[in-house]
């Protein structure tokens, strides 16, 4: 089971975030940490062990300057995890936790100049493979969405969004969040000067979500760094017990949009045999609308199980 915590720090040697985030490993228990805008150029064993003891192997992507900067801390009894690429603005870790399927998680601080950006989009699109789990998470100093920002002036659609967007798309990556506060940044300004603007972001590939179905992605409290912590849990929801296949729900049928969740999926390119890509094609529709559905109705048999527990209830008192 995949649970991680990243968080743009804003500088790991400040005594407020060292606390906020043992406070964090103590309640949650993962078993890897990504911390990004670190601000250090290197970072000791002793300096691992006073932030989260002992049992943590670590890696250190320095920072320039004072600028940016990654650091990866993993339970080592629990988890085997290598750097497959790194630069300033990602970090690519390959993770195998208690033995079970390997896993590609990359961690991104996005540089704020566009251009920039485009490079890490295209190195990360080279190195994703649709077969293997992917987890996806960054601060990407770019918005999807005007809702994804309150405060300050509008936001215009620009290029730089759009391929962000179509970056996501491309490589098969889903937005994971569904809980907590639902923006990752404020500015701190007070009055019509405060910001508040979603930046960071956790995205699954098919492959991971079929993986680990139910995974939760929650925005925890912001405390020493102006980014709130992201909370990712692997957990399996009721209605895709262990070993049990996707099915689907005839309530789907009266919902525009899981028409345009169908067209979207069908429309994505694969690979292989002619049967290969009809199955591929039938999943990843499947996972979508599985999806679509948790956020749209939340755990339909669930409900129904407490409707008829109600209906039952009632047939007593009368």
């Amino acid at each position: 089971m995949i649970k991680a915590i990243f968080w743009n720090c804003r500088g790991v040697k400040k005594p407020v975030s060292r606390n906020h985030l043992q406070a964090l490993v103590r309640e949650h228990l993962p078993v890897v940490i990504y911390l990004l805008e670190t601000r250090v150029q290197s970072f000791s064993r002793r300096e691992v062990d006073r932030l989260v003891r002992q049992q943590w192997d670590f890696y250190v992507e320095p920072s320039v300057g004072k600028s940016g900067g990654i650091i990866v801390c993993w339970l080592n009894h629990i988890t085997r995890l290598h750097v497959i690429h790194s630069n300033k603005q990602v970090v690519i870790t390959e993770a195998t936790v208690m033995g079970r399927k390997n896993w590609h998680i990359y961690a991104v601080y996005a540089d704020k100049d566009y251009i920039k950006r485009q490079i890490i989009w295209d190195s990360i699109s080279l190195i994703l493979d649709a077969e293997i789990p992917a987890l996806m998470r960054g601060d990407f100093k770019c918005i999807l969405l005007q809702e994804d920002k309150r405060g300050g002036n509008p936001s215009i659609p620009a290029e730089a969004h759009n391929e962000f967007a179509s970056f996501l798309a491309n490589n098969d990556l889903l937005d994971g969040w569904n809980g907590g506060q639902h923006y990752t940044w404020c500015n701190n300004r007070k009055g019509k000067a405060r910001m508040w603007v979603r930046l960071d972001r956790v995205c699954f590939n098919s492959t991971a979500l079929s993986a680990l179905p139910g995974s939760v992605v929650t925005h925890l409290t912001r405390i020493g760094s102006d980014h709130f912590p992201l909370w990712v849990q692997g957990r399996n929801l009721e209605f895709t017990p262990q070993g049990s296949t996707l099915k689907f729900e005839d309530v789907w049928l009266d919902e525009e949009a899981s028409k345009e969740i169908v067209v979207r999926e069908w429309q994505k390119p694969a690979h292989g045999s002619p049967p290969t890509i009809l199955n591929h094609k039938f999943a990843s529709t499947l996972r979508a609308l599985k999806i679509w559905s948790q956020d749209k109705f939340g755990n339909i048999h669930a409900k129904a199980k407490y409707l008829e527990s109600r209906i039952a209830e009632c047939w007593y008192e009368n």
